[in-house]
């Protein structure tokens, strides 16, 4: 993976990068217009959604359980039909009825990957998006082992997909959407269950993605890994947006409170000093610079 990364920065990845199913120019606007979703049940999971989703940057959906993110998540992956409003991707509306166009340049991330009777290697998984195209077989291997190569999972092909633990399993899962090169990865919850060892090569690894020219979008309620990682945020809360904008979003007391989620915690300290009116700051990079600058009266803090 690291070696993937070195190719990546030095802009020669672009020449091994697979070239899967979504072909064509890289979508560059997706906007959603009041977005509905009901489900059978009349729970109605989103309610006239509007956001526009920006072109290549690292976009977090951040809300507490039971907030939509994940359902919207399904929405743009073409996994779900929506009930009522639009999805314009360049220019063009898409109504309900054209659903199944969104699976062109999306790809999503979900749970662990699950064996199946035809699928129970890693390198079975991995190659089963591209089974129905109609690239030749060289082809179909040369996309895959890049796909494993770029998750430093190319060792585990003949692994079976039951016997992996957590992050080797999101690993394998991030290589099979990567192996059709969509416009848009999604990821959802991408740090359930790991430790920070791996959030810390997940991070690096969705930089890496992004950089070759894919827009990565998560949906999580990690506001710690969110504010650290995003460069655009859409809070939600009970099916509708609550907030869009900048990751400076997180460090909005309020706002965090209204989505029953809580500031970074690198924020805290910062937002309980009495009498501060400025905005505590969102990254540790952040917390450092700020309290070298106080350095000078900070006996006198103390």
């Amino acid at each position: 993976m690291a070696r993937w990364m070195n190719l990546v920065r030095q802009g020669t990845a672009g020449r091994i990068a697979p070239a899967g199913r979504c072909e064509g120019a890289a979508w560059r606007e997706v906007h959603l217009r009041d977005l509905t979703m009901v489900f059978a049940d009349g729970t109605r999971a989103l309610d006239r959604v509007s956001l526009a989703i920006p072109y290549g940057q690292r976009v977090a959906l951040v809300g507490a359980h039971e907030s939509g993110k994940t359902t919207l998540l399904e929405v743009l992956a073409g996994r779900r039909r929506w009930s009522a409003g639009e999805v314009v991707v360049d220019g063009k509306p898409w109504s309900p009825r054209d659903w199944r166009r969104l699976r062109a340049g999306m790809a999503l991330v979900a749970g662990r990957p699950r064996a199946t009777l035809f699928m129970r290697t890693v390198w079975e998984y991995v190659t089963a998006p591209l089974v129905h195209t109609r690239l030749p077989r060289a082809e179909v291997v040369r996309q895959a082992e890049v796909a494993l190569a770029m998750v430093g999972m190319q060792a585990a092909r003949d692994e079976r997909l039951a016997a992996l633990h957590r992050w080797p399993a999101r690993k394998v899962a991030l290589a099979a959407a990567m192996v059709r090169r969509p416009h848009f990865l999604l990821v959802d919850d991408p740090t359930d269950g790991l430790d920070p060892q791996a959030v810390h090569e997940l991070t690096h690894l969705l930089q890496a993605m992004q950089w070759m020219g894919v827009t990565v979008m998560v949906a999580t309620h990690d506001v710690d890994f969110a504010a650290a990682w995003a460069e655009a945020v859409t809070v939600l809360c009970g099916g509708r947006v609550l907030a869009s904008g900048d990751a400076g979003l997180l460090v909005d007391k309020r706002l965090m409170e209204q989505a029953r989620l809580r500031l970074p915690l690198v924020s805290l300290p910062f937002a309980l000093v009495p009498g501060r009116t400025a905005a505590p700051p969102r990254t540790l990079t952040d917390a450092v610079r700020e309290l070298w600058e106080m350095s000078g009266s900070w006996e006198g803090v103390v």
